[in-house]
């Protein structure tokens, strides 16, 4: 009778710490599933910022093509002017040797 007591006590004690184990790993799944979830979100969000930071990487590409083809307009303009300068100071030496001669 004794042992049927202690074995009455020990099975309760036993269905309380199932219970408990139950509970637990109920939470413990609830709280897996959450960080499951917010590692997704972390991971959808991280592969956005890489998709963007590509889209600016081709953006500053092509803008350093722009500039790139700028300053080959720009060198090829500034050949022009000083080919331009020096024609203009022939011409001025012209005018001048002609006035000399005029006088």
């Amino acid at each position: 009778m004794a042992d049927e007591k202690m074995f009455e006590k020990f099975s309760k004690k036993l269905d309380g710490v199932a219970d408990y184990v139950r509970t637990n790993t109920y939470r413990i799944d609830k709280l897996e599933a959450a960080n499951a979830s917010r590692f997704d979100q972390a991971d959808r969000r991280f592969d956005q910022i890489d998709q963007n930071m590509e889209a600016i990487k081709s953006n500053i590409e092509s803008i350093a093509d722009k500039l790139n083809l700028m300053s080959n307009q720009f060198t090829a303009v500034a050949g022009k002017v000083m080919d331009n300068d020096e024609r203009l100071v022939d011409i001025e030496t012209r005018v001048v040797v002609l006035e000399t001669k005029a006088h």
